[in-house]
């Protein structure tokens, strides 16, 4: 069983290297639960999107696409000249 992590980003590394070890399959039930429980707090809501860094927001993005939730696409950057 995955314990349940208060970071996003740690349980987000946790799925994509179970996956990438080709044992996800053993945990299904589990990463589905944990990965709902990040959609709804940090992917539902347009406030908490702007606020994750760029490392969060991407891993996310492509754990939860490939799980077909409809994780919003678009951002905008701002770059700065120093």
């Amino acid at each position: 069983m995955i314990p349940k992590v208060g970071n996003p980003l740690s349980v987000l590394e946790l799925v994509d290297d179970l996956q990438r070890l080709g044992i996800s399959y053993h945990f299904e039930a589990e990463i589905s639960n944990l990965l709902e429980m990040i959609y709804c707090k940090h992917y539902k809501s347009h406030d908490e999107w702007h606020k994750m860094d760029l490392n969060l927001k991407a891993l996310g993005f492509r754990l939860l696409r490939q799980r077909g939730y409809p994780v919003p696409h678009g951002t905008k950057f701002i770059i700065m000249n120093a």
